[in-house]
């Protein structure tokens, strides 16, 4: 069935999903009872996305985070007062000369506005550090449009984190992650779409 017809996961279907599934199934114990006359099957449109599938208004992130220089560029540690108001935030590639190579354990902790988080596809992160989306209440869509391989996670990346937190992942790179060693244990956790 297409994608329209699920609601986060393609194992539970939205309330249009299970209906035109229930038809299917009843057309099928028909046709295995030896009833083969034409099955009513409802030809519904899959519903509207909740606002969570959509793309926020990107809100302009400079002064928005707080960083600590390390030896190979600086580590993202915290957000300022400005950016937990920001419904939407974007990775930054660097700060004052520097790449941000590290987003630290409760690095959104008290952001209680944020429901969105972009990877870019340029980003430098080398590292997303385990209870990296701790403290993050709203958090539902972590948007990754980078190769996984860009950025290694740990096996407790999701401790402490908003239970409505998914990863978005394009289309063009959902079987690079769910192939990928470290990334693969959050499959579940995962949504694909087609990126624009």
């Amino acid at each position: 069935m297409d994608e329209g017809y699920f609601y986060d996961t393609n194992y539970h279907l939205n309330d249009v999903g299970v209906t035109i599934c229930t038809a299917r199934l009843a057309a099928d114990l028909l046709r295995a009872r030896g009833d083969l006359s034409p099955a009513p099957i409802p030809d519904l449109s899959p519903p509207a996305r909740p606002a969570y599938f959509l793309d926020l208004a990107e809100c302009d992130t400079s002064g928005f985070f707080l960083f600590e220089e390390t030896d190979s560029g600086c580590t993202l540690v915290g957000i300022t007062e400005a950016g937990r108001a920001c419904p939407s935030l974007k990775i930054p590639r660097g700060w004052e000369g520097l790449a941000v190579t590290v987003v630290a354990e409760g690095a959104f902790d008290g952001c209680g506005a944020l429901t969105e988080l972009i990877f870019p596809a340029d980003t430098r992160v080398a590292l997303c550090e385990d209870g990296a989306f701790a403290g993050a209440p709203q958090l539902a869509v972590v948007r990754m449009l980078c190769d996984p391989d860009q950025v290694p996670v740990g096996e407790s990346l999701l401790r402490d984190a908003a239970p409505t937190l998914y990863f978005y992942i394009p289309r063009r790179l959902y079987g690079a992650y769910a192939a990928h060693y470290f990334w693969s244990p959050y499959i579940r956790h995962m949504i694909v779409y087609d990126s624009q």
